[in-house]
């Protein structure tokens, strides 16, 4: 879904939303962003998207750190983290182009939203 006209004001609250998890709130600042701006279609967007990938990511962190246990949280957790990262830097270059994108892990529940 691409967006006619996206001000740099609305680029750069999507881009927080997605940075959200490097800046140590993954659940906040989307929720915080989706509910303040109501009428940016483009925020409100990137800011569910970037909200459920960070659930999920937080849930994977908490698996794995659990199975460190058993070692094979000690593979995944490096996994898990260096694939968020990767994810979320996509995912800011595209909001900063004022294009929209689609977490591979997610995508479709956010459509359910």
């Amino acid at each position: 879904m691409e967006h006619s006209f996206v001000s740099n004001e609305e680029k750069f609250f999507a881009i927080l939303c997605h940075a959200s998890l490097i800046l140590a709130a993954p659940i906040l600042l989307p929720v915080i962003f989706y509910i303040l701006k109501k009428d940016s279609t483009f925020i409100r967007e990137h800011a569910k998207e970037a909200l459920l990938f960070n659930i999920v990511v937080v849930i994977a962190i908490v698996i794995a750190s659990i199975l460190s246990a058993a070692v094979i949280g000690l593979i995944l957790l490096p996994i898990v983290a260096i694939f968020a990262i990767i994810c979320q830097i996509i995912a800011i270059s595209k909001a900063k182009d004022g294009q929209m994108y689609q977490y591979p892990i997610t995508s479709d529940w956010t459509k359910k939203f």
